[in-house]
């Protein structure tokens, strides 16, 4: 589920570039614009560690029902990242 985690927080930092860069070039080069995509940066960096960090610690969750349907969901999470950053590229 830790993959999970990264590539949805990867998938974040993706919609920040693309939305910035879609803006009007002096809006995108603005300061107030790149302090604002650094600090969404930060912020889902800072999830994700946290989030990695907490799995971590409660390790296999004993119910395998709770497990698949968290699996399930995760998967198709990461289907939408690869899709959308394909797009990114």
């Amino acid at each position: 589920m830790t993959d999970v985690v990264t590539d949805s927080a990867d998938l974040t930092k993706d919609a920040l570039r693309i939305l910035a860069s879609a803006a009007p070039r002096a809006v995108s080069e603005s300061e107030l614009v790149r302090s604002l995509v650094g600090l969404g940066y930060r912020v889902t960096d800072t999830t994700r560690d946290t989030l990695v960090a907490g799995l971590d610690a409660l390790g296999a969750v004993s119910d395998p029902r709770v497990t698949a349907t968290a699996a399930r969901a995760f998967k198709l999470n990461a289907s939408v990242a690869k899709v959308v950053r394909s797009f990114a590229r």
